[in-house]
């Protein structure tokens, strides 16, 4: 597995022509205004509310730039923080090429209708705070699962995700299956794939990103807690994770257990 640390913008720039051909994506420059934008976003100060380090931020912001979807989606909304870096970056590229901002370029999805870990907002209000000039490109869905996901793509335009929401074991590999269902090719992020380690004692630890990260049958890169995962040509591979990650302890109540795991053997056939 390629591993990258990305602490500031000078490392970024370093190591952006590495992290392309961990991608498998020809070399390019970083879109006009990515690198300022993505400096000022990990700015911790300014913006309080990012539940990613910076270095969290870089890595996440170069894959977007680097694949440059024409869409992308993020499971686990909160403050918005993460979807309004992404979807900026994504913009840079299509203003880059010319290509009109016409609809959306991220969809972000999530269960609750609140994010109350400061104080309580609505999901998705840094968004507004962020790129406010985005607000109609990048798309809030409360009250969802990544079940909805297919009602939000068409063709093979998806080529990007983000899978963020609960880390509780099987919802992650529950995420990833459901969004790998609709991308013809491309790449999924996950973060927290190391986060017993980086929570330490501040609360119960969540295998979920972990189990998917570290078990994934195709090529994957690593930035410390976050990870990107490609997805295999070969879909049968993943059946054979589904069986692997079956027998590992779940950590979500017995319904809820229930639930994810009728809708995850509900996509096997498609990955036969």
């Amino acid at each position: 597995m390629t591993t990258f640390h990305l602490p500031n913008a000078e490392t970024y720039l370093a190591e952006y022509d590495r992290l392309a051909d961990s991608l498998g994506v020809p070399h390019r420059a970083p879109a006009p205004g990515e690198v300022e934008f993505l400096r000022e976003v990990t700015v911790r100060e300014r913006f309080p509310f990012s539940m990613m380090t910076g270095a969290e931020l870089f890595f996440a912001g170069g894959v977007a730039s680097l694949l440059a979807p024409r869409l992308a989606i993020e499971i686990g909304t909160a403050s918005g923080f993460s979807a309004a870096v992404l979807g900026k970056v994504i913009a840079m590229r299509a203003h880059e090429s010319g290509r009109p901002l016409t609809g959306p370029l991220l969809h972000t999805i999530d269960l609750k209708t609140e994010d109350k870990r400061a104080t309580t907002q609505p999901i998705g209000y840094a968004i507004a705070q962020v790129t406010p000039e985005l607000q109609s490109q990048i798309v809030v869905h409360p009250l969802r699962d990544s079940t909805y996901a297919r009602e939000l793509v068409r063709g093979d335009e998806l080529t990007l995700a983000f899978v963020d929401g609960n880390h509780q074991h099987p919802w992650p590999l529950h995420d990833v299956l459901q969004l790998q269902s609709l991308m013809p090719s491309g790449w999924i992020l996950l973060h927290d794939i190391d986060l017993p380690h980086f929570a330490g004692d501040a609360y119960t630890p969540r295998f979920g990103a972990k189990y998917v990260f570290d078990s994934w049958p195709d090529k994957k890169i690593g930035a410390g807690n976050i990870g990107a995962i490609k997805l295999p040509e070969n879909r049968r591979s993943l059946g054979q994770l589904v069986a692997h990650l079956r027998e590992l302890p779940s950590e979500v109540s017995p319904n809820g257990w229930k639930k994810r795991w009728q809708e995850i053997d509900a996509l096997l056939p498609r990955l036969a």
